[in-house]
């Protein structure tokens, strides 16, 4: 976002807009944003295997327990693993920002964090 001052053609006054440029949205270093998507990559992997749920359910828009848990827990995954933004994640998923916070927060609050940490251990490895 860049910021734009309008002024008023009769009094002279300004008005400060924020003016979506989206050359700017595009990721200013795009080695890393390629290592994210290797990443979140892996992690879904090695979640849909020891979770077994099928990469496509995780991916999908399936909202049955075990795969919103498997969903849940390979956000949280990414989302540690790699320190991405939750738009980005978000991207990655489908799934919107706020959904992605949603995610982790849950992930938190439910206990499947030591889950999450050995799928994370479990992708450094292999």
């Amino acid at each position: 976002m860049s910021r734009q001052i309008l002024k008023c053609p009769c009094c002279g006054s300004g008005l400060e807009l924020a003016v979506y440029d989206p050359d700017k949205a595009r990721p200013e270093h795009p080695a890393e944003y390629l290592e994210d998507q290797a990443t979140f990559n892996a992690v879904l992997k090695v979640a849909a295997k020891r979770l077994m749920i099928p990469m496509k359910a995780i991916l999908g828009r399936s909202r049955s327990g075990p795969t919103v848990r498997a969903r849940h827990i390979a956000i949280h995954a990414c989302w540690e693993e790699t320190g991405a933004s939750s738009p980005d994640i978000g991207s990655y998923f489908k799934r919107d920002h706020a959904t992605i916070l949603y995610s982790i927060r849950s992930t938190q609050r439910r206990g499947w964090v030591d889950v999450s940490r050995e799928i994370q251990q479990a992708v450094r490895i292999g």
